[in-house]
């Protein structure tokens, strides 16, 4: 199971993309990384860094946090362990 944050990142990166008309070629690009390793972002395959989503968040002309979800002082997420990364 994927980290919820990892999705919501995937996500939001997604639909920024779509959003701004960018193809997943040039979005990929942009942020120096093959087509494929962003397809994994998408789908929360991989985890996309921050230095990954600062380039994209210029690109696309959000803010960084834009891919991150709001944070709730009260709470929980998985470890890593209970999400199987």
């Amino acid at each position: 199971m994927a980290n919820p944050i990892d999705v919501f990142s995937g996500k939001s990166l997604r639909r920024e993309c779509l959003k701004a008309g960018f193809s997943k070629v040039a979005m990929a690009e942009r942020i120096g990384v093959k087509y494929q390793q962003l397809q994994k972002f998408d789908n929360a395959k991989n985890r996309v860094s921050r230095a990954r989503l600062w380039p994209a968040a210029q690109a696309l002309g959000v803010p960084v946090s834009t891919f991150f979800p709001p944070v709730d002082l009260g709470a929980t997420w998985p470890s890593d362990a209970e999400s199987g990364d």
